[in-house]
């Protein structure tokens, strides 16, 4: 396992170990992959968006529009979206945020109100007291971790979760379901994704095709007590 934040160069790793083939999680650069190519390694990538080119996608856009439908179709019309601060998670929140936005525009719902959101009471609390005063009634949140902080932050207002503002969150982790309300989010069934991207492997080393997995087969609504 490689992580590309750090100051190890990818060559050095696959010259060493010598792989028949290397699953890309995030975009290898055209000359790392290149590099690999040439010398007889299989190259696999895997996408945040649709690519017919990645033998596994699961385009985050489709995260976003899937909190906005559960939270229109249960009447918000307002709608907030709780932003990380890390930059690292860029790739992933600049995608989701373009699917709410998305999802807003096409059922003629105001854009959402973007507000950062840093994983302490204070940042939260003054995110809320913003989203109110633009008239927001529901929360989509970039994760289930933000969307804890949004918990705490509307606790900090006085406020009620679900009464005053809905919240959903992304990735069912396990403290979501032990808040009070239990939050709604969208779970990411990583047994699918596994499933996927090793099939894929096996296919590829063995030169067929990869079956055919969709990404929207990996995303299922949680619906609990904050929305």
């Amino acid at each position: 396992v490689h992580h590309g934040r750090g100051p190890r160069p990818l060559a050095e790793l696959w010259r060493a170990v010598t792989p028949r083939a290397v699953v890309g999680f995030t975009e290898f650069g055209a000359e790392d992959a290149d590099a690999m190519r040439r010398a007889g390694i299989q190259v696999l990538n895997t996408s945040l968006d649709e690519d017919p080119r990645a033998v596994f996608a699961v385009p985050q856009t489709r995260v976003g529009q899937l909190q906005v439908r559960h939270l229109a179709d249960t009447g918000h019309v307002r709608l907030g979206w709780a932003a990380p601060v890390e930059p690292r998670l860029d790739d992933f929140a600049e995608r989701r945020l373009r699917g709410v936005r998305t999802e807003c525009a096409r059922r003629g719902l105001p854009a959402p109100v973007v507000q950062d959101v840093d994983l302490d009471v204070g940042s939260a609390t003054a995110a809320v007291r913003a989203w109110r005063s633009a008239g927001v009634t529901a929360v989509a949140a970039y994760n289930d971790e933000v969307a804890l902080a949004v918990l705490a932050g509307v606790r900090g207002c006085g406020l009620s979760v679900p009464g005053d503002v809905a919240v959903i969150g992304v990735d069912d982790v396990p403290a979501g379901r032990l808040s009070d309300p239990a939050l709604t989010t969208v779970a990411q069934d990583a047994g699918v994704q596994a499933r996927a991207i090793a099939t894929a492997v096996a296919a590829a080393l063995d030169g067929a095709p990869a079956p055919a997995t969709h990404g929207a087969e990996v995303l299922r609504l949680v619906v609990r007590g904050t929305a």
